[in-house]
Formats: C-alpha cells, sequence, structure tokens
C-alpha cells in the first residue's frame, strides 16, 4: 500500500489508517522483522497505558458516584503495612511514578467490586492478572498458558464499555501490544529484561537531581555543568581508590617486618628498622606508580596547528596516522 501511494497511486482509507508516504528504513534489510523488534514495556505499555490510562479511567466512569465514590473507598481502606494508604485518593495525584501504579494495582479491585457493573471488575480482575503474569521472571508453558488466558478473558468483557458509553472502541496500540506478549517472551525470553522501568531509573540522577541543584532560572547549562562536575568526581574517586588499593598491598607487610626486626633489640634500633622498611615500601609503591602508562601533553608546543600531511612529511613520520 505505502509502495503503491509513493509511485502516485491514490488509495482510499490510507490516511485514515495512520499510514505516512514514507519508505521505511527496514524494507531491503535481510533477516528483519521489524514488528519483532517492539519489545513489551512493563512499565508504559501495561502500568501507565493500560491500567492507569484506560482501565482506571474506564471502572471509575462505570462507578456510581464516579471519582467521588472512588476517593471514598480509598480513604475507607485500613492500614496496612504492606500497602499503600491513599490518603487523599487518585484526584490529586498530580504525577504517578512505577510505585504508585504497583501500589494502586493491588488494592483497585477491591475498590470497584461491588460499585461497578460485575462485567467490568471481571475485566478488570483479568487485566491485573495479566499483569502480574507479565512480571514473572521465570516462565514454564503453564505460566504462558495462564498469561494468554488472562488475556482472553480481559477481551470477553472488556466491551462492556463500549456498552455503557465510557468509550468508543479498543483501537488503542497499547492495548493490542498485549496480544503479542506471549509470542514475545518466547522469542526474547521475560518481559522484566527489556523493561524500560530501569533506565527510568536514571531520570532520577540525570535530571531531577541536576535541576535541584541549579537554580531554576537556565537551568539546561547549570544541570550540564552540575553532570560535568559530577563525572570529573566520580573519576578522581575512582583513581584515589585504585591508588590506595596499590599501596595498600605493598604497606601491608611493613608493620610485621618492623615488628620482626625490632625483636631482641633496644627501641632505638627498633625505630629506625620501621623508619627503613616504611621508607623501601614506598619507594616501591612510587616505583610501580610510575610503571603505569602516563601521556604528557605540552601546553606550549613548539609546531602548534600542524596539519597530518606536514607531521607524515616534514618529520618523516609515515606511520602517524596508524598509531593513533
Amino acid at each position: 500500500m505505502i509502495q503503491s501511494v509513493l509511485e502516485g497511486n491514490k488509495l482510499p482509507g490510507f490516511v485514515e489508517a495512520g499510514l505516512c508516504a514514507i519508505h521505511p528504513f527496514w524494507a531491503e534489510l535481510p533477516h528483519c522483522n521489524i514488528f519483532a523488534c517492539l519489545t513489551p514495556d512493563l512499565l508504559h505499555q501495561l502500568h501507565k497505558g493500560v491500567f492507569k490510562d484506560h482501565t482506571v479511567k474506564w471502572a471509575t466512569a462505570c462507578v456510581d458516584g464516579k471519582e467521588d465514590e472512588v476517593n471514598q473507598r480509598l480513604w475507607a481502606m485500613p492500614s496496612h503495612p504492606d500497602l499503600c494508604h491513599f490518603k487523599k485518593g487518585i484526584l490529586l495525584v498530580s504525577q504517578w511514578t512505577g510505585n504508585e501504579y504497583k501500589q494502586m494495582e493491588k488494592v483497585f479491585v477491591v475498590v470497584v467490586a461491588g460499585a461497578a457493573n460485575p462485567d467490568i471488575v471481571k475485566a478488570v480482575q483479568a487485566m491485573l492478572d495479566l499483569v502480574y503474569y507479565a512480571h514473572y521472571e521465570a516462565h514454564t508453558e503453564d505460566s504462558l498458558l495462564c498469561l494468554q488466558k488472562a488475556w482472553t478473558h480481559f477481551h470477553s468483557h472488556k466491551h462492556v464499555s463500549v456498552r455503557l458509553e465510557v468509550c468508543n472502541d479498543f483501537n488503542i496500540p497499547k492495548l493490542h501490544s498485549m496480544t503479542h506478549y506471549v509470542d514475545s517472551i518466547g522469542l526474547f525470553e521475560t518481559a522484566d529484561g527489556y523493561n524500560t522501568e530501569g533506565p527510568e531509573r536514571l531520570h532520577l540522577d540525570f535530571s531531577k537531581h541536576g535541576y535541584c541543584a541549579s537554580n531554576c532560572k537556565q537551568y539546561v547549562w547549570q544541570m550540564t555543568v552540575w553532570m560535568d562536575c559530577q563525572d570529573a568526581v566520580r573519576r578522581f574517586d575512582q583513581y584515589i581508590e585504585w591508588f590506595k588499593n596499590g599501596c595498600k598491598s605493598q604497606l601491608s607487610s611493613g608493620p610485621e617486618l618492623a615488628v620482626q626486626g625490632g625483636r631482641g633489640r633496644d627501641d632505638k634500633e627498633a625505630e629506625n628498622i620501621e623508619e627503613d622498611v616504611k621508607g623501601v615500601v614506598q619507594e616501591t609503591a612510587w616505583e610501580n606508580h610510575k610503571d603505569c602508562k602516563q601521556y604528557t601533553i605540552s601546553k606550549c608546543p613548539d609546531f602548534p596547528n600542524m596539519s597530518v600531511k606536514s607531521i607524515t612529511e616534514d618529520f618523516v613520520a609515515p606511520d602517524f596516522v596508524q598509531c593513533l
């Protein structure tokens, strides 16, 4: 269809299908199945997408009393050490995190049970079963069969949302991606291996901490400088640890030799032996440090801004480029 449009033909329904007249870069790649490259994403597809953005929205709209009833039920829940108590409900939560999605999933079936249509409750239960099966760190044929059954169970009860007019259709990419979870896990192993929840943790180190260190004005430049400083400090700490560990291995035998040498002699002679041993050990550590590969660059070179051609020809260095 895309090739036909690129050739100048006009096809009905091309734009409505969400297609663009662009030749895909992977069309001629050998052994390439671009659809298999779209692996499951537990955080954005399940927790944030299907559960928070759709399932919670549909179920809340079917509850008698809407959001107020859901908040009242969350407020009335007793405290438990393993559960998050949403004291202010879910309407006032402006920024949801992955942990809050998971905590909400633990109690949402209980919140909507008895207040929403039974088919909605069954759909929510099937959706949460699918989420927990997809989170398994190891799968068998039985667990994959249970995952497929959970999807089938959700598919058989989701149409109540259309019947109650809380949604128009289910043409949702994140919802469609769930049909490929069993095949993707069979091909690429468990879904936690390509979950984006791990890289999301870097937002805290590279974005939030850097923004807090700025004055919140022209923060992009300040965050960049802060990250460079943090990287320099981290590299220097690694160098210090490496140097200290190298000296420790040499200094570990110093006091023992000094004590052995001082036995049977007076205190002054023992102190002299101990100082000699320490001096030898420090000199050995420095010699080992000097053996490390080092580079020295002149601040004011005698021949600045020279071309590669001049270096290879005028200074007779034909292998200069190969040795870089």
